[in-house]
């Protein structure tokens, strides 16, 4: 697998910035507050004028969000994000369905495009994002 541009280790989890607006989130067990907050200023600084984003999720040893790192994503949402596309590798049928429903509400609320999909590795979804965003035109 190619090596990324930029990693970030927060807490126990890694986050990889790839270029092309992608980033690859491997999370180990919980995120608080704190940890949410250091993962969205590293987004937002490499990601300052949004139009498409490509967020993979390594999800195996994902565990819950407090209620406060909730918050502090929620309140870092780009309302100028278009396209997004999540990509979510290793989730159990019961995480999948849980995201679905979040985004159909989601889906409601927001006029962002939002695709999900789920893969086997992260390989695979580095491809997927890859060629998707060669074909939406993002440099």
């Amino acid at each position: 697998m190619e090596k990324p541009v930029e990693e970030l280790r927060f807490g126990k989890h890694v986050l990889q910035y790839f270029g092309q607006k992608i980033f690859v989130i491997a999370y180990d067990g919980d995120v608080n507050e704190a940890e949410a907050k250091t993962l969205m200023d590293f987004i937002n600084a490499r990601d300052k004028d949004p139009v498409v984003g490509f967020y993979v999720t390594e999800m195996s040893k994902m565990g819950k969000f407090t209620p406060e790192a909730r918050k502090v994503i929620g309140s870092s949402n780009n309302q100028s994000l278009k396209d997004l596309y999540l990509c979510m590798v290793n989730a159990s049928v019961v995480t999948r369905a849980a995201l679905m429903l979040v985004l159909t509400a989601a889906r409601l609320t927001s006029s962002t495009n939002t695709h999900m999909k789920s893969f086997n590795n992260v390989e695979d979804a580095l491809n997927y994002c890859r060629a998707t965003a060669k074909e939406k035109g993002v440099a």
